[in-house]
């Protein structure tokens, strides 16, 4: 006998039309009998015990769907953490699939132009290292780093503002090297011959020239100095800011993280009476509520058993009289007329 054959003895079918046989096959007309053997074999091949206490079997196993992932997170390639390595790629931190993403760009690795770059290194970042998280952070937020936003509180308006804000420093970061580094001045003047040689190549000239002393000087005012011009400028700087504080209606996590920011500029000793300048309250103020109530004429009110006191400058005052105009809100300006 052959293989086949022996195949084909493996399992019976059964075909009757006699309705004795009915009876003994319970109604069905056809009946497959399969071989024991196989049966076993085949629930061995698909059930795996996992705990035989509890009786915890696998019958159907099937391998998932690669979903995407940052590169220190891949089952496929192995990846070695480091804190800062920029300068190569530490062990296979460079072998991608096709499902890795780059956690500094937020975009697939093979499309990272710093993968494996020298002094950048992507391929080499991961969420447990702060260096990476800040350079992730500076990556998707921008220059609006400095104001400690976080990628979520950044909407459409506020990047475009980060867009000018960075034109701004690049353009005022030209200028102020172009300052730094000055202007060559030549050591050799113009020829006053009638020859009106080259600087340098007249023998007459240069047996007459005396030495040439340039001076500079400042129009007399307010500017004369830079302990004067720095905080005239920054006066009108912050009259500004404190008007779009009080006329913008910020969301009250960006107003306070503008302030913080502002209070950590390093200023110099004679502009520290600008520190604190934008410490401008937000309309849902608990003391200013109740001021431009009616319900606090003194501005005086009592927290923990201290006195607190609302002061505002004058410039703030008529930004907020401005708004409250704007929004018809004659019943509360009448507090701020006395």
């Amino acid at each position: 006998m052959g293989p086949e054959k022996e195949a084909n003895e493996e399992s019976v079918i059964l075909i009757s039309d006699d309705e004795t046989d009915a009876e003994t096959t319970l109604g069905n007309s056809v009946v497959v009998i399969e071989s024991s053997e196989n049966s076993d074999v085949e629930e061995k091949k698909s059930e795996e015990i996992v705990d035989e206490e509890s009786g915890l079997v696998v019958t159907f196993c099937k391998k998932g769907m690669v979903m995407p992932h940052a590169r220190y997170d891949c089952m496929t390639h192995p990846f070695e953490r480091t804190e800062n390595e920029t300068c190569i790629p530490v062990e296979q931190n460079s072998e991608i699939c096709g499902q890795c993403y780059c956690y500094v760009c937020d975009k697939l690795a093979s499309e990272c132009r710093y993968w494996t770059t020298s002094s950048s290194c992507h391929c080499n970042a991961h969420n447990k290292s702060k260096f990476w998280k800040d350079q992730r952070n500076i990556t998707l937020t921008g220059v609006l780093v400095i104001f400690n936003l976080e990628p979520t509180e950044i909407d459409t308006d506020l990047r475009h503002g980060g867009e000018l804000l960075f034109k701004f420093l690049r353009e005022l970061s030209i200028q102020y090297n172009n300052y730094l580094s000055g202007e060559i001045v030549l050591s050799f003047q113009d020829c006053v011959c009638p020859s009106k040689q080259k600087p340098g190549q007249c023998s007459v000239c240069s047996q007459l020239q005396n030495e040439v002393i340039y001076r500079s000087w400042q129009n007399l005012g307010p500017s004369e100095s830079l302990k004067l011009a720095v905080p005239f400028l920054m006066s009108r700087i912050t009259k500004n800011l404190q008007r779009m504080l009080v006329l913008s209606d910020f969301p009250k996590q960006l107003y306070e993280k503008f302030i913080s920011f502002f209070q950590t500029i390093p200023l110099p000793p004679y502009c520290f009476t600008f520190t604190n300048c934008l410490n401008v309250p937000s309309w849902d103020h608990r003391t200013l509520t109740t001021v431009l109530k009616g319900q606090n004429i003194t501005g005086e009110q009592k927290k923990n058993g201290k006195k607190e006191f609302l002061w505002e400058v004058l410039t703030v005052i008529k930004a907020r009289t401005e708004k409250m105009e704007n929004m018809g809100q004659w019943c509360v300006m009448c507090p701020l007329a006395f």
